[in-house]
């Protein structure tokens, strides 16, 4: 197949679901290439996933210092534009 996005959002409708409410109960869910709203769910392709995952323990051979592979782990992200919050500790 061809054309098959690397990262697609959840659109959850026009007004912002509550933090108790079920995503089963949700109607009118669909999905597309970019973001409508801001509580939309950004959701990134197992294939893309892999390759992060890759690149990341890559960056972490290249580099001894620590607190320079997250940098460089950070800035790769930004490139690829994911919004992807990291929480690594040393």
């Amino acid at each position: 197949m061809k054309n098959i996005p690397k990262k697609i959002y959840l659109t959850l409708g026009s007004e912002k679901p509550s933090k108790d409410e079920s995503f089963n109960e949700l109607t009118g869910v669909s999905w597309c290439q970019d973001k409508v709203d801001e509580w939309d769910l950004e959701y990134i392709s197992k294939s893309e996933v892999d390759k992060i995952i890759k690149k990341i323990i890559s960056l972490q051979f290249w580099s001894a210092d620590q607190d320079e592979y997250l940098k460089e782990v950070e800035r790769y992200l930004k490139r690829k534009d994911y919004n992807i919050k990291l929480k690594l500790t040393k």
